[in-house]
């Protein structure tokens, strides 16, 4: 099911067909949705100054404004994302 951002809760996972990334619906008005975008994590290898070697999974959390009437795939049971 496909669903505007302006009828989403505050909270609700989604995906936007074309953007690999996890989005949260932060908030919504009437001008502009808050919505955090999780980019996918990369491996990151480093030396330190001992010679020991380091490995992490790197990932970046942004905020971004996004139009309130833009269509996406909530994921998630009906009810606990949309609006009453």
């Amino acid at each position: 099911m496909r669903v505007a951002l302006r009828n989403l809760r505050p909270g609700t996972r989604f995906v936007l067909e074309g953007l690999e990334a996890d989005c949260r619906l932060v908030s919504c008005t009437e001008s502009a949705a808050v919505v955090e975008v999780s980019a996918s994590g990369r491996l990151v290898e480093f030396r330190d100054r001992d010679g020991h070697e380091h490995r992490f999974i790197r990932g970046a959390v942004r905020r971004e404004r996004w139009a309130p009437g833009t269509v996406v795939r909530p994921c998630g049971a009906v009810r606990e994302y949309l609006r009453t």
